[in-house]
């Protein structure tokens, strides 16, 4: 499972430059971000890279790792 996913994030029909290292790619543009139509130039397929899976076969680690971050950000910021 491991390879389809890497390969399909190379793939340059689910991103654009995908063999470079573009983290703008990961960002939604807003209402004051000025390259708007920079960000709209940027094809991203949605289920292109989904890190945890989704639906009924989900990664149980995911709910797992978001509470530690939860806690690690409560500890941080108290």
């Amino acid at each position: 499972m491991r390879t389809i996913l890497s390969v399909a994030g190379r793939l340059e029909e689910n991103f654009t430059n995908a063999n470079q290292f573009v983290p703008e790619r990961w960002l939604r543009p807003n209402e004051e971000d000025a390259d708007r139509d920079i960000q709209k130039a940027w094809k991203l397929h949605p289920f292109a890279s989904v890190p945890f899976s989704s639906g009924s076969r989900m990664c149980v680690g995911r709910t797992l790792g978001e509470l530690g971050l939860s806690m690690l950000l409560a500890k941080v910021s108290w």
